[in-house]
């Protein structure tokens, strides 16, 4: 008989022996895996983005003590958090904070600098979603999320996981699949649990990729067994590992995608049903539908609370089983927009003020900002404990994801953009050294597009730059110094 050489057995099968194995046909199976979005170890990547619109208070993220120290990179575990941060004081090892870097936008409006938050291209107006028939803020690029997620997230049922606890069905979208092509989030929690976790449209979606996976492997089971009889020895016990392998493959995907719940036909351990996460009926089933939104811009309530817990478990839950890689939450507006911020000066901010009796209006005004912000830390600090205890590999969901922690304006009552401050916890599976405060010289004017730039090459993306050239500064932030 005659035998075929590697290289035509190569040439003959062409796409099916380059095919990303086990992340494009079972996400949500414990396999290594290599390439963009995958760890060293194999464990895929995640991202999760956190988003805070309006403003907050420069000096309420650190200590007294950091008005007079000089720019640099510092130990996180000796720099005293400030109230903003301080819930987050025992996460310390896992975060790197950055202060000092300009926010990228068109300008210093609310609209310009939202848009431009994760896409760093300039604000260009609004103009008409024929999806949504409306009037929408549109930008002339692609945002940090959608970017990586075309990458990692190719072959997942969602690129992102996109939600949001403010506005109305006309709110602004922070996430941009393309050239004025905005990403509308979900904001009723009901309907974001249907869509990604349990809903026809989800199902549909997941059945869909199911069929395609089972059906590709098995067409590549029978070329891979015609083949046996066509090459040497050494390939032929290499074919045979391999097509035990997809049989394992087989079987295991025929078996995870019987089920017609998409919470259910995951196999990841834990996973918290419809009925755990939201209320049924009564008054707090009232409050966790669109109808009543009137708390968020503080996000001081319990029941605020809890809404924006179970946005943040729909979204862990969707990327623990392979449903998506990347994650998208507007949590909220740091404050009310006009009287609020307008009348809350950042001079008016005190170290001992949150403790201070008979507050003025106007310090009231500034108290009820930061506290906004303590209550997105104390959310942010519940989503690591949640990511630390799931089990994944030989470490955590938390060990293999980054959380990114951003807002639009470093000062809400002046609309600043300078020395802003954000914040990453993970690494996204050791591409940077954690536990750091980088503190960057405000006068060098280093804009929030060199981070995304950075985070972009943390998932094995390329980019020496991201969003609109003018604002790519030095493209990479050194500073960081991820490990490409």
């Amino acid at each position: 008989m005659k035998r075929m050489s590697r290289r035509r057995l190569l040439g003959t099968s062409g796409l099916a022996l380059g095919l990303p194995w086990l992340e494009y046909f079972a996400p949500t199976l414990a396999h290594a895996n290599t390439g963009p979005g995958f760890t060293a170890d194999g464990m895929p990547q995640r991202l999760f983005v956190v988003f805070n619109g309006l403003g907050s208070m420069r000096k309420a993220w650190l200590d007294a003590s950091d008005q007079n120290r000089a720019p640099g990179s510092y130990n996180l575990e000796q720099i005293g958090f400030g109230d903003i941060l301080k819930p987050l004081e025992s996460k310390k090892r896992l975060m790197t904070v950055i202060k000092g870097a300009t926010t990228a936008s068109r300008d210093n409006t609310h609209e310009s600098a939202e848009v431009a938050i994760l896409t760093g291209q300039p604000y260009v107006g609004p103009g008409t979603n024929e999806n949504r028939q409306q009037n929408v803020q549109s930008v002339d690029g692609i945002s940090l999320d959608r970017h990586i997620a075309n990458t990692i997230g190719a072959q997942t049922a969602f690129r992102t996981i996109n939600t949001t606890v403010q506005g109305n069905d006309t709110y602004k979208a922070i996430s941009h699949k393309g050239n004025f092509q905005p990403d509308f989030p979900i904001r009723n929690p009901y309907q974001a649990f249907d869509t990604y976790l349990g809903g026809n449209a989800g199902n549909d979606i997941q059945q869909l990729m199911a069929q395609r996976r089972i059906e590709v492997l098995d067409q590549t089971y029978e070329r891979y067994q015609l083949l046996k009889g066509k090459v040497g020895a050494a390939d032929q016990q290499r074919l045979d590992q391999h097509l035990n392998s997809l049989a394992e493959l087989i079987d295991g995907m025929k078996k995870l995608h019987n089920g017609s719940d998409m919470a259910g036909a995951c196999a990841a351990p834990g996973l918290l049903q419809r009925h755990e996460l939201l209320p049924e009926r009564g008054a707090d089933a009232r409050h966790f539908t669109d109808g009543i939104y009137a708390n968020f811009r503080n996000n001081t309530t319990t029941t605020s609370r809890a809404v924006i817990r179970t946005h943040m478990d729909i979204a862990l839950q969707s990327l623990q089983c392979g449903l998506s890689r990347v994650s998208v939450f507007d949590s909220g507006h740091f404050h009310g927009h006009g009287s609020q911020s307008h009348n809350a000066p950042e001079n008016l901010y005190t170290y001992d003020l949150l403790n201070k009796n008979n507050r003025s209006a106007n310090e009231n005004n500034v108290v009820a900002i930061v506290n906004s912000g303590v209550r997105t830390a104390e959310n942010l600090n519940y989503l690591v404990d949640r990511l630390s205890s799931i089990s994944e590999g030989n470490g955590t969901m938390m060990d293999n994801s980054l959380i990114l922690w951003i807002y639009s304006h470093a000062d809400g009552n002046s609309h600043g953009r300078d020395d802003s401050t954000q914040v990453l916890i993970g690494n996204a599976g050791g591409k940077f050294d954690m536990g750091r405060y980088i503190k960057l010289n405000t006068a060098d004017k280093i804009y929030h597009t060199e981070l995304l730039t950075s985070i972009a090459n943390c998932y094995g993306l390329q980019d020496q730059s991201f969003g609109d050239s003018k604002w790519a500064g030095r493209g990479r932030f050194a500073e960081l110094g991820v490990r490409i």
